[in-house]
């Protein structure tokens, strides 16, 4: 009996030993956990960062882009109105 009662102490010792460790492992790996979780929330923060800055240099590029087209345009009204003034002098001649 005393045997008996020295096993099942030694059984219900080391199941708390063990619910112990596993315990404090299983807090461990949650603090690990934490810090990538932490980590790829920076990460996502400076790629956003990065997203915001293209999208405002494709903004100004497409700002631009858009001012070239209007010179272009208008330039190019310019020389068709002046060669239909060189055709009228000529027709003129």
């Amino acid at each position: 009996m005393v045997l008996k009662s020295k096993v099942l102490a030694t059984i219900i010792v080391s199941t708390f030993l063990m619910s112990g460790c596993s315990t404090i492992q299983k807090a461990k790996r949650a603090d690990e956990l934490e810090g990538q979780v932490a980590q790829l929330n920076q990460e996502i923060k400076d790629r956003d960062g990065q997203i915001a800055q293209l999208q405002e240099a494709l903004d100004q590029q497409q700002s631009d882009s858009q001012k070239n087209l209007e010179r272009l345009k208008n330039q190019l009204e310019e020389l068709k109105a002046k060669e239909e003034a060189s055709h009228k002098v000529k027709n003129l001649k």
